[in-house]
């Protein structure tokens, strides 16, 4: 027995309907890249020219792993850092939920507020936080 051509094409478009509904009930989402930046100091209260450490944390707070993520570290208001201090980290790949510190000594020379300033970006720009530790 022989069925019609015209049967056998709708059965065939059925086929692919199911299939095509089966494989996008697993469509991708919408990746977020993104990171989470923080800092702390400590001493919180420091008298002129006397040293402070600074350290900034950096969580990817985003779905995807960033890769080759640069921490820095810069003075600001008067603070300089240490000369040994290193001011730069490169993570090569932060997965999500996951954190990564960077630790420097700092001073400042004059009265008043001073403050270091902390940041991370991934290597391809898409990823980008900063904050600010004031003494």
């Amino acid at each position: 027995m022989r069925a019609p051509r015209s049967v056998l094409l709708l059965l065939a478009l059925a086929c692919v309907a199911v299939l095509a509904r089966s494989a996008g009930a697993i469509e991708p989402g919408c990746n977020r890249w993104d990171l989470e930046v923080s800092c702390q100091s400590a001493p919180g209260r420091v008298l002129a020219g006397d040293p402070f450490k600074v350290t900034v944390t950096v969580r990817n707070s985003g779905d995807v792993a960033l890769a080759n993520v640069t921490i820095q570290l810069r003075g600001d208001l008067g603070a300089k850092a240490v000369a040994d201090a290193n001011l730069q980290s490169v993570v090569e790949k932060l997965e999500p939920g996951e954190s990564r510190e960077v630790t420097a000594a700092f001073t400042c020379a004059t009265v008043g507020i001073t403050r270091v300033i902390g940041g991370a970006r991934d290597a391809l720009g898409w990823a980008a936080s900063n904050c600010a530790c004031t003494v």
